[in-house]
């Protein structure tokens, strides 16, 4: 195989893997705004405070946060670390995750950068 074969095949396994990242992103954000939907619902038929939407949708912005930053890590973007670990702190102090996940997930993120 030539060098520029080689690049063209390296090329095209690349923008897969960004055509897989967007089509899951996009997923996630349709996700989203059903959650928010759903939970805006709840607060006109009086069934949660606004208060409490406003805190279940900080809560989920984190989550699916983490989740992003987690795809564009697997993508080989290196600024999704520091976001990574941002979000797992967050979590951590909501108490949305427990201190071993917390360490599995950051181990899990420093291995695959090797």
């Amino acid at each position: 195989m030539s060098v520029l074969e080689d690049i063209t095949q390296a090329l095209d396994t690349w923008s897969q893997q960004l055509l897989e990242v967007e089509i899951k992103i996009k997923h996630i954000e349709d996700y989203r705004e059903k959650l928010v939907g759903d939970l805006r619902r709840n607060v006109q038929e009086r069934t949660i405070s606004e208060t409490d939407f406003l805190e279940f949708e900080a809560v989920t912005d984190l989550w699916i946060n983490l989740y992003k930053s987690v795809l564009f890590h697997s993508a080989g973007a290196e600024f999704a670390d520091r976001d990574i670990i941002y979000s797992l702190l967050e979590l951590y102090r909501l108490k949305q995750i427990s201190k071993e996940i917390f360490v599995q997930i950051v181990l899990e993120s420093c291995r695959s950068n090797d």
